[in-house]
């Protein structure tokens, strides 16, 4: 009888996640993006479902997602979250 009132105080005692509002723009690593899916399309299904030995494949889709630019786009938006942080 009283879900109502539940509802509202679970709303007003939620943990807001410190991201919520920011949106990464990829505009300037696009080309990283789209390496990064390809390799990703390439590893990560025969990995997810057990049909290759991690530990043999891992470091390989690891490594391949370097060489990709993964860290050229977390850079990215690490910086783009910090501006966003700083100007919230």
């Amino acid at each position: 009888e009283n879900m109502w009132d539940l509802f509202k105080e679970f709303n007003e005692t939620a943990t807001v996640y410190p991201t919520l509002g920011f949106v990464f723009n990829p505009d300037s690593v696009m080309n990283e993006v789209a390496a990064v899916e390809n390799v990703y399309q390439e590893y990560a299904p025969s990995l997810m479902v057990g049909a290759v030995d991690p530990d043999e494949y891992l470091p390989k889709f690891l490594e391949k997602l370097k060489s990709a630019g993964s860290d050229k786009i977390i850079a990215e938006m690490q910086k783009q979250y910090d501006e966003w942080k700083a100007n919230k």
